[in-house]
């Protein structure tokens, strides 16, 4: 039974206190107590998003800034600056995040945020600071959809602290575009401790980030036999195979340096649409995998399949904008100068200032002019 404590007072030194009076406090304490365990009961939200604004003095806000909400590196959401600076990211299950952005000429903005609140928006006011030389770019794990947390408690009940530290360190290495520390670090930490899933995880995505296409090949596959049911490492699989076709292919026009025959760069997309329909079949929502295989499938020339693919990953995630550019592309080499223009307005409507809109411009100005030749 919860017991009511009040301040001991002389009711004859305090005018009207009386023993009645005690009781009707007590008895109101007790609701109000009761009444904030029921708001704290109801308060739990399936999702919360962020909005607020990002104040850069003397940065131009004519083109859109992306601002990135990841756990740890993994990309969850994303939402684009407005005219103004202000931004929102679309909801996701209450948790602590990363929030992230990055502006040409200012300091790299992370914060560290926990939305696990009774509200249903959290408000973050984003503050950059300049910088003398700018931070070189990392390049983010798309694959993020696949949302596997990195329960940082959970690891420390499987390896000794000091090997969740080091984990720790080489994540902040590669965040901060120091991938050489962050793979010496991954290497000799796995060497010890060979069985740590996310080490492998992560330490492929440092090689596929050099386009140390075997290397990065061999971790994800020790990663997926780690945790089979996993779909990350299925997808981080079909991410490189086929980005090494697209390299090969580049090197067969003379713009890549990754020498391989036609039928090589065949074998290798067979291998992509493989793990990625694992990938999809493990993760049905996985809309990356569905892109990639989109993108699979165009380079074999099975456009069908490829334009169904990358429907159905609009279809999970419209935010998807590369897969909107892919079907353009696929659409103009078809003659469906028309379903080209479709995309491309959508595109331009969603994403008025991004840093390729006048490039996407002028594409859409030829398609609508050859569409105009073809149709007087």
């Amino acid at each position: 039974m919860r017991r009511c404590y009040l301040p001991k007072i002389d009711t004859l030194n305090y005018a009207g206190y009386t023993p009645a009076m005690t009781l009707r406090l007590c008895v109101l304490g007790l609701v109000v107590s009761l009444s904030t365990s029921l708001a704290y009961a109801q308060c739990d939200k399936e999702a919360v998003y962020i909005k607020g604004r990002v104040i850069a003095p003397g940065a131009s806000f004519e083109s859109y800034h992306e601002v990135l909400q990841l756990d740890e590196l993994r990309l969850v959401a994303y939402g684009y600056t407005g005219s103004t600076g202000e931004f929102e990211i679309p909801a996701q299950p209450p948790g602590k995040y990363y929030v992230v952005v990055r502006i040409d000429g200012f300091k790299d903005y992370r914060e560290r945020i926990d939305i696990s609140g009774c509200e249903a928006v959290y408000d973050l006011f984003v503050y950059m600071t300049h910088e003398e030389e700018p931070v070189p770019q990392v390049i983010l794990d798309f694959t993020g959809e696949v949302n596997e947390v990195v329960d940082v408690s959970e690891l420390k009940r499987q390896f000794p602290a000091k090997a969740v530290s080091e984990f720790r360190r080489a994540r902040a290495e590669r965040l901060k575009a120091e991938p050489d520390a962050a793979r010496k670090r991954l290497e000799k930490l796995l060497r010890e401790f060979p069985d740590f899933y996310e080490a492998r995880n992560e330490l492929g995505s440092v090689y596929l980030e050099a386009k140390r296409f075997r290397e990065a090949e061999g971790e994800y596959n020790k990663a997926r036999d780690l945790r089979p049911s996993s779909a990350a490492p299925w997808v981080s699989l079909g991410s490189l195979y086929v980005q090494e076709a697209e390299a090969a292919a580049d090197s067969d026009q003379g713009k890549g340096d990754v020498l391989l025959l036609q039928g090589d760069i065949g074998v290798i997309l067979d291998d992509a649409r493989n793990v990625l329909a694992r990938a999809v079949k493990i993760k049905p929502d996985a809309a990356f995998a569905y892109y990639l295989l989109g993108i699979a499938e165009v380079r074999e020339r099975n456009t069908a399949k490829g334009e169904e693919h990358l429907k159905k990953s609009l279809e999970i995630e419209s935010k998807l904008r590369w897969a909107r550019l892919a079907l353009a592309n696929l659409y103009i080499k078809q003659g469906r100068l028309k379903d080209a223009l479709a995309q491309f307005d959508a595109y331009l409507t969603e994403y008025k200032k991004m840093a390729n809109t006048p490039e996407v411009q002028q594409v859409r100005a030829k398609v609508a002019e050859q569409l105009a030749k073809a149709n007087p």
